[in-house]
């Protein structure tokens, strides 16, 4: 279909919806990077912040910690991380 030209309206529609998802990674949890002055590197991907500089990368576990995080060390402001739902870690199938 990607090719074809004179595709009817309905068969586009249909190939469009079939390709949505309601649980991709980046619909279910928080992602964010901010690219420092100093040269480092500080993200967070779900519950893990990773800081990234010279001396290597670190992981931590972001716990409780996450808003203040993003309000001083990513720069949003406390009206949109207020409005974040809570850390749900994805749930893994025994």
């Amino acid at each position: 279909m990607f090719l074809e030209e004179g595709v009817p309206a309905e068969r586009f529609a249909a190939s469009y919806e079939a390709t949505r998802s309601d649980h991709g990674p980046f619909n279910s949890m928080l992602v964010a990077r901010r690219n420092l002055a100093d040269g480092s590197v500080i993200s967070i991907r779900g519950g893990t912040l990773n800081r990234l500089d010279a001396s290597g990368m670190t992981t931590d576990p972001v716990g409780s910690s996450r808003e203040q995080l993003l309000v001083q060390d990513f720069g949003f402001s406390t009206e949109i991380v207020g409005r974040l739902p809570p850390y749900d870690p994805p749930q893994t199938e025994p």
